[in-house]
């Protein structure tokens, strides 16, 4: 019995070394984590305050785009810019949204405008955007990022 017992603790012993775990440094486990992220979605879509905070992302986005897209329009409403194509035509105003929560006009692309068109469009869409209630930033994993999102925009002809 004795025997049977000392040879059990022996295996015991010896055993151990079969059983070591292999430990992971923290930036092995971070470039293993980015490599499945999928950066172009955000977990959660850039918001203004006036949005109702809600678990639907379309809800979130949907809120988002009908409030950039209704200052944009009471603040063109009303002006007089001169765009020498016809309506119908579609511009896409190209916004970047800062870590920060700022917005800001990249580009506006669609038809060829002239210089002074578009100095016109860009200097109202500045200061529409400056009129924005609070705005907050998308999010990854519970962190603020930035990103550039395009708002499509029908001329119409008044």
């Amino acid at each position: 019995m004795r025997t049977a017992v000392c040879l059990f603790l022996g295996m015991l012993l010896f055993s151990c070394n079969n059983f070591e775990l292999k430990k992971l440094s923290s930036d092995d486990i971070l470039q293993e984590e980015l490599k499945h992220l999928d950066w172009s979605q955000v977990d959660v879509y850039p918001t203004f305050e006036n949005c109702k905070p809600s678990t639907e992302a379309i809800d979130n986005q949907r809120c988002f785009n009908d409030t950039l897209g209704m200052a944009l329009y009471d603040y063109f409403n009303g002006k007089d810019i001169a765009i020498l194509k016809l309506a119908g035509d579609t511009l896409f105003f190209n916004f970047h949204m800062s870590e920060k929560g700022t917005i800001s006009l990249d580009t506006i692309k669609g038809m060829a405008l002239p210089q002074p068109t578009y100095y016109v469009l860009t200097t109202y869409t500045s200061e529409a955007l400056s009129q924005l209630p609070q705005s907050y930033p998308a999010q990854k994993r519970g962190v603020p990022v930035a990103t550039k999102f395009s708002l499509p925009v029908i001329v119409i002809e008044e």
